[in-house]
């Protein structure tokens, strides 16, 4: 997994003078996922809530999901409107994909913190800034489904072990980095999830780096 620490510099902008970065943002690059488009939309559900179950606050009901054609299973929070969330950025990425021939593309879900605008900004009419203290970012490659050879049977998916070592990688993480993770603010007591927003972005290239493009510092682990 590549991991970025807020402790490099970040490039200047107005944007960054204007919505800083917290000092204790953390991004992780999980393993690119290479699917058949038919395994899109399944690989992408199960890292996705993978992550959400992971940063569950604590009024969960956790539900195990068992992907019969793969033999894995994966935690979800058991809760409606994560499942709405992810089921709506799935097919957007899916549609996204088929609507412009890519085939690769990224899914990033970051997890926010609501920070207080200072009293000069509320005055110009800002709103509370909601800070992104933590990102995973989700690379999913498309390939074709090769034919399975004659006298070899059905075509046994090596996604298996990919999804495996991709949970096993989110698994690692958050069990070692937790130092940035924020308090739990007193709006959220009794839900479900921190402050969270899920982009769908386009890649043209599968370099890991293009990943992480826009945050200098980098390193991989």
């Amino acid at each position: 997994v590549s991991t970025q620490s807020t402790g490099g510099s970040f490039c200047v902008d107005a944007d960054a003078l204007l919505h800083p970065p917290p000092m204790n943002f953390e991004q992780f690059v999980l393993p690119v996922l290479e699917v058949t488009p038919s395994e899109v939309k399944l690989a992408l559900k199960c890292v996705m809530h993978t992550i959400f179950f992971h940063r569950a606050l604590g009024l969960t009901k956790p539900a195990d999901v068992y992907l019969e054609k793969l033999g894995v299973t994966y935690a979800s929070c058991g809760n409606l409107e994560m499942q709405r969330v992810v089921d709506k950025k799935t097919d957007e990425f899916y549609e996204s994909l088929s609507r412009n021939k890519q085939r690769q593309g990224q899914v990033k879900v970051r997890f926010l913190e609501k920070k207080e605008t200072s009293m000069i900004w509320k005055v110009l009419g800002s709103q509370d800034d909601k800070v992104c203290w933590e990102e995973w970012v989700i690379q999913i490659a498309v390939v074709p489904a090769p034919a399975a050879a004659p006298g070899e049977g059905e075509y046994c998916s090596p996604l298996r072990d990919q999804l495996l070592d991709c949970l096993s990688t989110i698994s690692a993480a958050v069990n070692q980095k937790k130092d940035h993770i924020p308090p739990v603010p007193k709006e959220l007591t009794g839900l479900q999830s921190f402050y969270q927003e899920v982009k769908v972005v386009q890649e043209s290239a599968s370099s890991t780096f293009s990943a992480i493009q826009g945050i200098s510092g980098a390193k991989l682990i």
